[in-house]
């Protein structure tokens, strides 16, 4: 990936104020990046859907995005619920290659906004950090942990361990060289 300044959020249909003010703050604190938003004002095309499953298939999504890349990282957070083959449900799902991740966020919502805020930061720190070239980490806490529920995803904290920090600022100076 080229020298990198800025991640783009992708929002189907729209971010709200909150939401994007959580992502920004926690990519520019724990990242160091700029953030763009991008409201489509609509959700992602209906031939990405498997109606028989009634969730958006997130190979699918990623493709879509992919098309969207223009050589920057692209999050795409899409307000419904998808899945990969072999898994019921994903909270997000990341390409490294194609610099594209999602977060979907109908089983990560919450009433309370401020909960909702934080599992959405932790799933998208998540998500580029797999994009950035990190993997799950065994630190329960790390925001690098792999979640398999609600539960986990509310155990981490929305930020990064001392061993992937580590790693992290080496793939971060060769990235914004």
């Amino acid at each position: 990936m080229e020298s990198l300044s800025t991640i783009y959020v992708i929002c189907f249909p729209y971010c709200s104020s909150e939401e994007r003010f959580a992502i920004e703050e926690r990519i520019s604190s724990e990242l160091g990046f700029q953030t763009r938003f991008i409201d489509k004002g609509f959700y992602p095309p209906q031939s990405l859907y498997d109606d028989t499953r009634k969730q958006y298939r997130s190979e699918a999504i990623l493709k879509y995005l992919s098309s969207q890349n223009k050589g920057q990282i692209v999050v795409g957070v899409v307000k419904e619920d998808a899945y990969v083959y072999g898994y019921n449900y994903v909270f997000g799902h990341a390409d490294p290659k194609k610099g594209v991740c999602a977060i979907y966020t109908k089983r990560i919502y919450d009433e309370k906004i401020t909960l909702y805020l934080a599992r959405l930061t932790k799933e998208v720190l998540h998500e580029i950090g797999h994009l950035l070239g990190l993997e799950h980490c065994s630190n329960k806490e790390c925001v690098m942990s792999f979640s398999n529920s609600v539960a986990e995803v509310d155990r981490k904290k929305a930020s990064f361990c001392p061993s992937c920090s580590i790693r992290l600022r080496s793939i971060l100076a060769r990235l914004k060289r």
